[in-house]
């Protein structure tokens, strides 16, 4: 996986299907980011704290040791994301990424990603899988942030 690209604003997207990857990769990649894709609660946590982490190629199906720092304008995570501590509930996991984010980056908003939309207090909006670029669009304008129109 190349390294992004400095001039791009960079978005961190938690998500452990191969499948929802892709498309949401896609679909920010139109709108002119960057994706940084992990498949778990663990390595979104060490990639907002520059910390050495797992990162998905989906063109490839593989994790990769990823040492690159990055400042993301954007997390977008699932709602029922995985994690190696079997204690952590999956919306619990989703929620302390937020909270991680909140702490550490006051003004980078986090997206939940999910289903059916179940928009808790620390995300900054919640979007729908099945939405598509002008929903995206939508809420990135929303959001104020950088978009394709």
């Amino acid at each position: 996986m190349a390294s992004p690209s400095r001039s791009k604003p960079s978005v961190l997207l938690v998500e452990d299907i191969l499948s929802n990857a892709k498309r949401m990769r896609r679909l920010l990649q139109n709108q002119g980011y960057d994706v940084v894709i992990v498949r778990s609660y663990e390595s979104a946590l060490n990639a907002l704290q520059n910390q050495p982490f797992q990162s998905f190629d989906p063109d490839d199906n593989k994790d990769k040791e990823n040492h690159v720092h990055h400042a993301f304008s954007l997390v977008i995570t699932d709602n029922e994301i995985f994690s190696d501590d079997s204690r952590t509930e999956q919306m619990e996991a989703a929620i302390s990424i937020a909270s991680a984010v909140r702490e550490r980056f006051k003004s980078t908003p986090v997206i939940v990603w999910s289903t059916s939309i179940s928009n808790n207090s620390c995300f900054s909006a919640a979007l729908e899988k099945s939405s598509g670029s002008e929903d995206l669009s939508n809420l990135l304008r929303s959001l104020s942030l950088p978009f394709k129109s």
